[in-house]
């Protein structure tokens, strides 16, 4: 009997093993779709939005479905505002080619200053290297909100105030140390093996930086580059305080700025909606084309 029911009990054990790690893995992809419910949730909602009428924007409940997609709301971005003074076109289509301009002079020479200042911080004999490299960190720690006068009296004084390259050398301040920080890293990972087979081989300091060290660390440079942009897209306290007319301003001043634009009488959800879309158009679309060197800038050196 005792033999019997070690038998029957086996098998029993096991299926509830089984039915235990099912319930487990369940619970996994509950917790993982609403998850991502909470992350994409907002963004669909406003993608949504911006195709909706003003109609279903104000309609008690909320429409989850519109009745019907307009396009009118990105079309009301590039014409004349109700509610405004005849001929004052919005000016979203000319703040998102400002920021444009921004970000992607802040990422190019986050790149093409911080890549060579990383590689000889961690190959050049330099003294204080760690010193350095800690403040280099430290400086992240600084809220932007305390260098609002500083930069302000300081780029007055520079007749920087009202223009894009004040607000990209603002932007470089606060992004490159990081970046620096990031790629010091990717390049001491660099085997010396190779740099020194280049040396042996009759190539400089230089020629060994670009033609070997530079291939070998594209995810880091992936990674500081979107870093460098994102830094610089979503900016908002130097980008208000530092530009004062709408051939200067960037996108983010541009958006808190839409209320106003549209009269205290009207105001049109739909254009915040679709303005909204489009200024998060562009890191979304450098994201999804960096997303495999990203990964790789990420993880490195996570595994030995």
């Amino acid at each position: 009997m005792a033999a019997g029911e070690m038998q029957l009990s086996a098998p029993s054990s096991g299926w509830s093993r089984a039915r235990h790690a099912m319930s487990v893995s369940w619970l996994i992809y509950v917790a993982a779709i609403l998850v991502a419910i909470w992350i994409v949730g907002p963004f669909l909602w406003t993608l949504k939005s911006s195709f909706s009428p003003q109609n279903d924007l104000l309609s008690v409940p909320p429409q989850l479905i519109p009745h019907h997609w307009t396009l009118d709301n990105y079309k009301g971005l590039f014409a004349t505002l109700p509610g405004t003074s005849p001929g004052q076109e919005q000016l979203i289509p000319g703040e998102l080619k400002n920021s444009l301009i921004i970000a992607s002079s802040v990422l190019a020479l986050n790149l093409l200053f911080g890549a060579p200042a990383a590689y000889v911080l961690a190959r050049g004999p330099v003294r204080f290297r760690r010193g350095i490299v800690n403040g280099l960190l430290a400086s992240r720690m600084v809220p932007a909100l305390v260098l609002l006068v500083p930069f302000y009296l300081l780029f007055r004084r520079a007749h920087l105030i009202d223009s894009l390259q004040g607000v990209v050398i603002a932007h470089l301040a606060i992004s490159l140390p990081f970046t620096i920080w990031i790629l010091r890293g990717h390049f001491a990972r660099v085997p010396l093996e190779l740099e020194r087979a280049a040396r042996v081989d009759g190539c400089g300091r230089l020629r060994t930086f670009q033609y070997v060290a530079l291939p070998l660390t594209k995810a880091g440079l992936a990674v500081a580059g979107l870093f460098a942009f994102m830094v610089s897209w979503n900016e908002f306290p130097l980008a208000l305080v530092l530009t004062a007319s709408p051939r200067a301003f960037p996108v983010q001043p541009a958006l808190a700025g839409l209320y106003s634009l549209q009269g205290a009488t009207y105001l049109n959800y739909g254009y915040l909606f679709s303005a909204t879309v489009l200024s998060a158009g562009p890191p979304a679309v450098i994201a999804l084309l960096l997303q495999k060197h990203f990964r790789q800038g990420a993880l490195a050196g996570a595994v030995k």
